[in-house]
Formats: C-alpha cells, sequence, structure tokens
C-alpha cells in the first residue's frame, strides 16, 4: 500500500497535464496490472486503446482495472481464455495477471482559444494574379465522443507521446483550414478582410470534417490575415488611388466647424432681436391698410425708412408736428359727415 492507503501503482492524472487536450498515462506500452484503481477527474474520460484502436472508455470516478471492466480490451486480446496449466493430473485456466495497452486521458471539457494557422496558401486571383495569403488566429472547441478523438489522433501515429497532443491536434486544424482555403471562392483582398465572413466559412468547413471524429467547433476567430508577393504594391497603390479621389472630391468644401461658426455668426444677437420687436410694434400701431402696404413694399429696407414712408403717404410731408396732425384728422371728419 501506498500513501493514504491508496496502491502505489494506481493511475491518476497529473495536475500538470491538467490544461491538456490529450494525456498519455506512458510514453509506451503501458503493462496494465489487474487490481490496479484509476482515478478519472470530472470534466475527463480515459481510452484504453489495444492494437491502435480503441477499446473501452471510463468516464468520471474511480474504477478498478478487471476484466469485467474492460470487455473490449479483454476480447481484443483474448485474456478471458487465459493459459491451460497442468499439475500432477490436474488441469487449470490460468488468467493473465497482466497485459499492455495505451491509456489516454481526454479532456472533455471546453476548450478555448486554441491556435491555428492556415501557412502560406496560393491564391489566383483576376484582378491580382497569383499571390498567398496566411491566415490565423484561434478556435473554440469540445469534444464529444473521446473514443473517436483518439482514433484521430492515432490516423497518423501509432502512439501519442506526452505534450505532443496538442501539436498533433493543431496540425490537423491547420492542415484543414488550408484546404478550405485553397477551394474556396475567395479570391480578392476584400473577401478576407470580412472576418466575419471568413469565420462562418471555416466554421461550416472544420465541423464538417471533425464531427466525425467527436469533435466540435464552437466559434472561429480570424485574427490577421497576410498577404505575400506583388499584392502588397497593388494594395498600396489602389489605396493612395482612393485617397487622391476623395481629396480631390472633398477639396474647397469647408469642413462642419467652420459651417457651424457661419451659421452662428448669421444668428441676430439678443439686442438686434428686441430692437427688431419694437420696430414692429412701432408699426403695428399704425393704420392696417398702410402698414402691410408699406411693409409688403419695402421688406428690405429700414423701419426708419418705412415710417418715413407712411408719413408721406397719410400727411403728405415726412416731418410733420402734432397740431398738423389734429388738423388733418378733423378736416377728413368734417368731409365724412358730410358724404
Amino acid at each position: 500500500m501506498g500513501l493514504f492507503g491508496r496502491r502505489s501503482k494506481d493511475i491518476d492524472l497529473p495536475d500538470k497535464f491538467k490544461n491538456s487536450v490529450i494525456y498519455p498515462v506512458s510514453n509506451k506500452l503501458y503493462t496494465v496490472r489487474l487490481g490496479q484503481n484509476i482515478t478519472v477527474n470530472k470534466g475527463w474520460s480515459v481510452v484504453f486503446v489495444v492494437k491502435e484502436k480503441p477499446r473501452d472508455v471510463m468516464s468520471e470516478g474511480v474504477h478498478e482495472l478487471s476484466l469485467p471492466n474492460l470487455p473490449g480490451s479483454t476480447r481484443a486480446l483474448k485474456l478471458d481464455k487465459g493459459r491451460v496449466k497442468r499439475k500432477s493430473n490436474k488441469v487449470e485456466l490460468e488468467l493473465p495477471k497482466t497485459f499492455k495497452c495505451d491509456i489516454y486521458y481526454v479532456n472533455n471539457k471546453p476548450i478555448a482559444d486554441f491556435l491555428w494557422r492556415s501557412g502560406k496558401v496560393p491564391v489566383k486571383s483576376k484582378l491580382y494574379g497569383r499571390y498567398k495569403v496566411n491566415l490565423y488566429g484561434t478556435l473554440d472547441f469540445k469534444i464529444d465522443n473521446s473514443s473517436k478523438f483518439v482514433s484521430l489522433m492515432l490516423v497518423e501515429n501509432s502512439h501519442i507521446r506526452m505534450g505532443k497532443g496538442e501539436k498533433i491536434l493543431s496540425d490537423f486544424f491547420n492542415e484543414e483550414i488550408a484546404d478550405s482555403v485553397l477551394f474556396s471562392n475567395f479570391f480578392n483582398p476584400g473577401q478576407f478582410a470580412d472576418k466575419a465572413n471568413i469565420n462562418d466559412f471555416l466554421l461550416n468547413k472544420l465541423n464538417e470534417n471533425f464531427e466525425q471524429y467527436g469533435l466540435h467547433v464552437e466559434k472561429v476567430n480570424t485574427q490577421n490575415v497576410e498577404f505575400f508577393g506583388k499584392i502588397n504594391e497593388q494594395i498600396k497603390r489602389q489605396d493612395e488611388s482612393q485617397l487622391q479621389s476623395l481629396e480631390t472630391q472633398f477639396d474647397g468644401v469647408p469642413d462642419t466647424q467652420t459651417v457651424q461658426q457661419t451659421v452662428v455668426l448669421q444668428q441676430p444677437t439678443p439686442e438686434e432681436r428686441a430692437q427688431a420687436e419694437e420696430e414692429l410694434q412701432a408699426l403695428e400701431a399704425q393704420p392696417e391698410r398702410v402698414v402691410v402696404g408699406a411693409v409688403k413694399q419695402k421688406q428690405k429696407q429700414s423701419i426708419s425708412d418705412v415710417q418715413t414712408e407712411i408719413n408721406e403717404s397719410l400727411f403728405g410731408t415726412s416731418r410733420i408736428d402734432v397740431t398738423e396732425v389734429d388738423k388733418i384728422k378733423l378736416d377728413k371728419k368734417d368731409n365724412n359727415q358730410k358724404e
């Protein structure tokens, strides 16, 4: 027995690998001793691989490594057949106490910000000719089926060594993204600049290929796009041409601040507004017929000019005193009474 009553050979996940995607218990075939315990952490699962194929999967908890708990491995190695052993006149069936296999811890929790890079992908455009583009960014994914995922990881590898699982998975992502871009309908730099469209495109392509291996990509984030070749000079010349066109188009047009200042200066001051109101009240005090006529004919004249014209229309002179006004009013009243 080991410390705290545990067997010294029990299997568990080391703390330094708890942020990994996949963790192999050993860098070579592991010798399983029947009766050992294996601890599977929350959010993880364990896959037993025999002859480069996943045979058994264990979920969260503490499990004893026994033939009944490992049916797939037992059938693949025929462990239940045992070995016939003769003692004197007796024949006994001896079951194995150990067997060899690969054991992988698989992380089933959501994994975020996994780096990817397409590498230089050749692109041909009618407008820009041949050039190369490199995209890179991050993605979020989750492993839903550990057995299928381990099958994917073992496609090009007979065994996964410690710390190499992330590199293998990254190569799969990078290769799939590069092929998706290569055979896509993206030809011009403007299309690559639309990162939201690129993200949706890559998300669909990745899930088309990886969901069959128990891996679901939840989000793709394209962080940057690089161009290689003469296309950079063409883009620079095009940007300069567009800038000159904009400068020519807006040449001589005042800016917003100047326009606002001009509008403010054209508005009357409070003193001017008060003076205009006083003059208007003075005009309204005169007979309506004369005031309206004068205003209509002399809208652009000053108030003093209009008043002068009103005096000349009514009294035949521009300057009159009070006595003359009274006399004129009395004469008009007498004439009206006679009529």
